[in-house]
């Protein structure tokens, strides 16, 4: 738990603290041999020399002397112990986490109001998603009927697309940007066509049917439209990455309250995509082992950060959470590519994801989050065999205004998090699913 660095600092705050003033005056020790010195002088265990300890024994020294803790000494101590850097295995990023940086002065608030679903209508007439306006979108190339033989589900192009749905021809070398992205004479202005696949899966008709207040079945049927549809895009020879997502609420990104989710097929392999896949190469090459498969043996063991576990899926806060309550579902079975699971692992994912959103919503009162799906690509410039070494994921990004994205984080590529992961699962594993939010709830 101890760094050097942190011992360096805690040797200045123990000076004030009588009975530590010997093991204070002990430089020369190593930090393993600090801790056990610490251990013997104070008669506790090195593996309960931590942050609390440390605080209960301030706390009972005053006590013993009559007068409050000095709040000074137990806030140095607090934040030497608790200040540190973990870096993330899949993707290589330094994350620093630092507690007291949520208690920090605000004059300026950017907190979005949570939206009570129950104050939300079933129906809103100018919304293009809700039942009776289906002519205000694009027909639908995947629909799903209920027992009545009204729609429950359906898939439409996206009529405000990220990328267009261009053909052969306006796809060909002929296209200028094209040909400036093949030329390379000019790296300054690379550049090529966006096409693509872009889609809108409509959840519900009702414009109040919160993902996570609907029963098991319409996740599950949300993940099946992901996975019939991605099925059917990955034979287009020119994508080669589809992208999976849900963006809830406005400080998500989202710009429609009727639940919806989204599909991007793209013809290029993000870097940032390949940066993790060359994380996870590197580490099979170097360990001969996935680095999935390691990560899903070491946390189950540890059982510090696991939210929920299946017979197929472990549910976790991931070691180097990149924000607060961030959460992984990582398979725990062998496969790159999400299009690939069977139907009784889309039944399971289903029914975990609905429990860990369950459990999101009543811990912290239907925040807005994005969830993605990562799978590996189709086509890309690595010509590696992704079934050996990279699991497709899905991936929950709870957007609660603590550790966004500002300038430290732009300047230096390090998120801050205020949270750490194992208090974060802790406090998700003790909600009781019986419970949901009134924010979330449907009447």
């Amino acid at each position: 738990f101890f760094s050097g660095v942190r011992l360096g600092g805690m040797r200045r705050v123990l000076r004030h603290v009588p009975r530590w003033r010997g093991f204070a005056s002990r430089p020369h020790l190593e930090p393993t041999a600090q801790v056990e010195a610490l251990s013997q002088m104070n008669g506790l265990p090195a593996d309960v020399a931590t942050l609390q300890h440390m605080v209960m024994v301030l706390q009972q020294q005053a006590a013993e002397a009559q007068r409050d803790p000095d709040p000074a000494i137990v806030q140095r101590v607090e934040e030497s112990c608790s200040h540190h850097f973990r870096e993330n295995a899949l993707t290589g990023d330094w994350v620093v986490y630092s507690p007291n940086r949520s208690r920090r002065p605000k004059q300026i608030h950017h907190t979005v109001p949570g939206h009570r679903y129950v104050d939300t209508p079933a129906h809103v007439d100018n919304c293009p998603f809700c039942e009776g306006n289906e002519a205000d979108t694009p027909p639908p190339v995947l629909t799903y009927y209920g027992e009545d033989g009204k729609w429950t589900l359906r898939v439409v192009h996206n009529k405000y697309p990220a990328v267009s749905q261009a053909n052969d021809r306006d796809f060909g070398q002929q296209h200028p940007a094209f040909q400036s992205a093949i030329d390379g004479n000019d790296p300054s202005s690379n550049a090529m066509p966006a096409f693509g696949h872009h889609e809108v899966v409509v959840e519900s008709p009702r414009h109040d049917a919160q993902l996570s207040a609907q029963p098991r079945e319409h996740t599950v049927m949300l993940l099946r439209a992901f996975w019939e549809r991605g099925r059917v895009l990955r034979h287009d020879r020119r994508v080669r990455h589809l992208h999976y997502f849900r963006n809830q609420g406005a400080a998500a990104g989202a710009s429609m309250i009727h639940p919806h989710s989204q599909i991007v097929a793209l013809p290029i392999v993000a870097t940032t995509v390949l940066n993790r896949i060359e994380v996870a190469r590197r580490f099979f090459v170097r360990h001969q082992e996935p680095i999935f498969k390691r990560i899903i043996d070491l946390e189950l063991q540890a059982q510090e950060r696991i939210v929920e576990d299946s017979d197929n899926f472990v549910a976790m806060v991931p070691y180097a959470a990149l924000c607060p309550f961030e959460l992984l579902i990582v398979p725990k079975v062998d496969g790159c590519f999400f299009e690939d699971i069977s139907e009784d692992q889309l039944e399971e994912l289903g029914d975990i994801l609905h429990r860990v959103l369950r459990r999101l919503d009543t811990a912290l009162g239907a925040p807005c989050y994005n969830l993605v799906i990562r799978t590996a690509p189709y086509w890309s410039r690595q010509a590696y065999d992704y079934q050996k070494f990279f699991r497709w994921h899905c991936a929950i990004f709870p957007r609660l205004g603590l550790g966004a994205m500002a300038g430290f984080e732009f300047g230096t590529g390090i998120f801050c998090n205020a949270h750490t992961p194992e208090h974060d699962a802790a406090e998700l594993r003790h909600v009781r699913l019986g419970e949901l939010s009134e924010f979330a709830a449907i009447p």
